[in-house]
């Protein structure tokens, strides 16, 4: 007799995994903080092999995988396209100078601004 799919849960995030290498793997790298994955160009560690590979890829062989469809410019990663697409495409301005009320569209930005921004 033919079983439906096993579930392992891990008991303290709650989160429920198909299998139990992919628990272990969840349990090792991100419940414990356990990073034994180290790059030897800049010594930042990093959970899984696969975090490494695309960390040294991106970071220090300057690649750019994801492209706006748009405008075709490419970007590190997904969270970097995401914020193109909000700031740029969208006209999305989150972030506000305290001193200014001038809406950017980064915490960078704004933060560069608000050091030289003299309205009070």
């Amino acid at each position: 007799m033919h079983e439906g799919p096993k579930s392992h849960n891990f008991q303290i995030c709650q989160k429920i995994f198909e299998s139990k290498k992919v628990l272990n793997t969840h349990t090792d790298t991100v419940d414990s903080r356990l990073k034994p994955h180290q790059c030897l160009i800049c010594q930042k560690s990093f959970g899984k092999t696969s975090n490494l590979k695309r960390h040294v890829k991106t970071a220090h062989e300057g690649l750019k995988p994801y492209q706006c469809q748009n405008c075709k410019t490419s970007f590190q990663s997904t969270g970097k396209l995401n914020r193109h697409n909000n700031n740029v495409l969208e006209g999305l301005k989150p972030y506000q100078c305290q001193s200014c009320q001038k809406p950017f569209g980064s915490k960078r930005v704004v933060n560069n601004h608000s050091g030289k921004c003299t309205e009070e």
